[in-house]
């Protein structure tokens, strides 16, 4: 007996030894089908579900339940095609149910886009006959606008074209000149492109502009001033300019007063502003005429040559009709400051440069000399020198020719606009 379960015991370790030395049978990965589909089972007996996978050299998707996607498909926000072996379609042109389709390198479809020369709609396909639109500027008349290669335009915004900067207004047309844009101004030549980095003489006036494009307004550029218009004010003009704020701090500002007792409405303060050539030499002088508080008009004129100095003053006469003027008029190449006195002895002076010189220049006087019955006598002079009332009248023709009157009562609303003029440019 006990020599049976010896025999036994050693059957049974031959039998283990023997087991554990034949090779186990491995399962390999493969292609599985049912009447469902067809899934691939990996070699732990999983699968892939809701997901790529790569096999030989094919990209394939599965769904959620593991099976191969064929046909098209919506993932992750493409579309795809699968043939009906499951291999992703690659890269290029395809018939698909009689159209063609583009895939990229991804594999996904290509839709509303230009592949070279052709065209492919929202839906992917081909659209036959559509051509591509040549990119590039379109002139209508006398505007442009730049056409982009999908046939758009920009619109209400900025584009830079060939390395140069563009804005474009609310209907696609191309903009020139000034602009201002979100507050800010801007330049653009009349090609449309804008103005870049320095200094520009736009109009006769030199402005600045900054790396964006962006004109300079109130501030010193490197030791030259421009203004709040962005124009650059001369160190004469903002002399000029220091000249007009002292003077308008100490007289006030040009305004209307109203009349009393029928007479007419005049001005008050720092009335008129002007810059004046007396000599014709491209050199401005600043004339100013302002009430003073004693209830008289007067003028000054000032000069500026390397310094501030005033030339001279006086009173803005005539008057007509209790209304004061400034006058000015030109004679042989020069212009002059009219000034004087309408009386029963009328006299008028002259007021510019003679040589170097700002001065009086001419002094006309004329008198009336009554003698019994109607016959009225005058008594004329010029410079001093009698002369006959004809030559008088002559002379006074000739010197008054180009007369230019600004009344400081019927004109005062123009002369106000004016004078906004004179100081913009003087920097104020």
């Amino acid at each position: 007996m006990r020599k049976a379960k010896q025999l036994c015991s050693l059957l049974l370790a031959g039998t283990i030894l023997a087991t554990s030395l034949t090779p186990m049978t491995v399962s390999a990965a493969s292609w599985r089908k049912n009447s469902v589909g067809w899934w691939y089972e990996e070699d732990n007996g999983s699968y892939p579900a809701n997901q790529w996978k790569q096999i030989n050299g094919n990209w394939y998707w599965f769904n959620k339940n593991g099976y191969m996607a064929t046909g098209w498909q919506y993932i992750g926000g493409n579309w795809y095609y699968f043939q009906s072996s499951g291999a992703m379609l690659g890269q290029g042109w395809h018939v698909i149910n009689g159209n063609w389709f583009y895939m990229y390198a991804s594999g996904a479809m290509a839709a509303d886009a230009w592949i070279g020369d052709s065209y492919v709609n929202n839906s992917g396909a081909w659209v036959q006959g559509k051509t591509k639109v040549q990119e590039g500027w379109v002139q209508s008349g006398s505007r442009w606008w730049y056409r982009h290669s999908d046939g758009g335009y920009t619109r209400n915004g900025w584009e830079m074209i060939k390395g140069q900067w563009y804005f474009f207004d609310k209907d696609g047309w191309m903009v020139t000149g000034w602009r201002q844009i979100g507050g800010d101004w801007y330049y653009f030549q009349t090609s449309g492109a804008m103005l870049g980095e320095g200094w520009h003489a736009i109009n006769g006036n030199w402005y600045y502009m900054y790396a964006n494009g962006v004109m300079a307004t109130n501030t010193w550029i490197n030791g030259d001033y421009v203004n709040s218009s962005g124009a650059w004010i001369s160190n004469k003009n903002l002399a000029y300019g220091q000249k007009v704020k002292e003077y308008e701090n100490k007289y006030g500002v040009a305004q209307i007063e109203e009349s009393y007792y029928g007479s007419p409405p005049h001005m008050t303060g720092l009335c008129f502003i002007k810059l004046v050539d007396f000599a014709h030499n491209g050199q401005e002088q600043l004339l100013m005429v302002y009430r003073n508080s004693s209830g008289d008009y007067r003028y000054e004129v000032w000069d500026w040559n390397n310094q501030l100095s005033r030339l001279d003053y006086g009173e803005p006469i005539p008057i007509d009709a209790g209304m004061y003027l400034v006058c000015l008029t030109e004679y042989g190449g020069k212009t002059y400051l009219l000034t004087g006195i309408v009386d029963d002895i009328n006299q008028f002076d002259y007021y510019g440069f003679n040589g170097n010189t700002f001065g009086l220049v001419r002094r006309e006087t004329v008198r009336k000399d009554y003698s019994s019955g109607y016959n009225v006598y005058y008594t004329c002079k010029i410079n001093g020198k009698t002369v006959s009332k004809s030559t008088y009248d002559s002379e006074q023709k000739k010197w008054l020719k180009n007369l230019t009157e600004y009344n400081l009562s019927t004109d005062r609303d123009q002369i106000i606009k004016d004078n906004r003029a004179v100081k913009a440019k003087l920097g104020l």
